[in-house]
């Protein structure tokens, strides 16, 4: 494929592209063989550039500040600032290794469910950490999260602001009821795959706008059980109005979250409004 046949169909666009805050489309590269969502396309004026740098200036004559708004500031930040964290393989016997299986096992994640999110282990900041790489509902970025491992003061470190992405498995994409959950071991130990997690107790507007783009026929929330009931329905309305789809919430035992209850969370009882 070559540089002239870009910017891709604008329907393809939409179907394998992440919708940025600004209005651009991230989609891995089809020129240079990209893996990492650097093509930037913007169908409204149809510019478009692969920041690996096969596809240049392509902004009928307009340069580089007609592009600079494919990402919102914190995302241009976190890109900047990103650090490189020594990685540790969970595929050998190291001491590193084994302490962060061991972590895994006692947070009852399963090795195949290990395997099928690439999870890793990393060094934060000299802390032992379990590096997951972010994959929302479509792509994967360049962005990874990290689990501290031992430390109360420090349990979390993110090269992204996951306040805008939703972390998830690909196939969320075909699945027809979709669970939005809390945290990211709620996606992991409960398994469905049809799960992505918000990171918080409420649903952002970026977060929403990504929905829309989902193929499912409902939206489940299934936020922790701590979360209280006004608060559940109002992410529960929310949803409901910007993506128009059958929503419910399911229905937790007292105080549990995801992550405690397993996979039986898809027979759990649920609520629709």
């Amino acid at each position: 494929m070559t540089p002239a046949s870009l910017p891709p169909d604008p329907s393809f666009v939409k179907t394998y592209g992440i919708r940025t805050p600004k209005g651009w489309y991230r989609l891995n590269c089809p020129q240079c063989g990209d893996t990492n969502g650097k093509l930037y396309v913007n169908l409204e004026n149809s510019f478009y550039k692969c920041f690996r740098g096969c596809v240049k200036k392509y902004f009928d004559g307009k340069g580089l500040s007609a592009f600079g708004v494919q990402m919102s500031e914190s995302l241009q930040k976190t890109e900047k600032d990103k650090f490189d964290f020594p990685r540790i393989s969970l595929e050998n016997e190291s001491f590193e290794a084994n302490l962060i299986k061991g972590y895994l096992d006692s947070r009852g994640l399963e090795e195949h469910v290990r395997r099928v999110f690439e999870i890793e282990g990393a060094v934060v900041f000299n802390n032992f950490a379990v590096a997951l790489p972010v994959i929302t509902p479509l792509r994967r970025t360049p962005y990874w999260y990290y689990r501290i491992i031992g430390n109360p003061e420090f349990k979390h470190y993110s090269e992204f602001p996951k306040r805008e992405l939703l972390y998830g498995h690909p196939r969320v994409l075909t699945a027809k009821s979709l669970y939005i959950m809390e945290g990211t071991f709620d996606i992991l130990c409960s398994l469905p795959f049809s799960s992505v997690c918000s990171y918080s107790k409420i649903i952002t507007d970026e977060q929403l706008g990504l929905l829309k783009y989902f193929t499912c026929e409902e939206i489940l929330v299934c936020l922790d059980g701590s979360v209280d009931f006004k608060r559940k329905l109002r992410s529960l309305l929310r949803v409901k109005i910007e993506t128009g789809r059958r929503v419910g919430i399911v229905k937790l035992p007292e105080g549990k979250d995801p992550a405690n209850i397993g996979p039986v969370i898809k027979d759990l009882d649920r609520e629709y409004i």
